[in-house]
């Protein structure tokens, strides 16, 4: 691919969903995506509203 092809900026685009592997099986056979790397339950220390809380956060690339 000529260098010119290359994008000049990143971009990301994120879908919220409520169930995360019927999503990438939705994906995968709507569109042929995938396979995707899924992460569950990555958990980062947080804070909220001043309060110490664990944020819960999975996903799939």
């Amino acid at each position: 691919m000529p260098a010119s092809a290359l994008p000049t900026e990143l971009v990301q685009i994120a879908f919220t969903v409520p169930d995360l592997e019927a999503a990438c099986r939705e994906w995968a056979e709507r569109v042929g995506a995938g396979p995707f790397l899924i992460r569950q339950h990555m958990q980062v220390n947080a804070t909220h509203d001043g309060e110490p809380a664990i944020y819960d956060h999975s996903a799939a690339f």
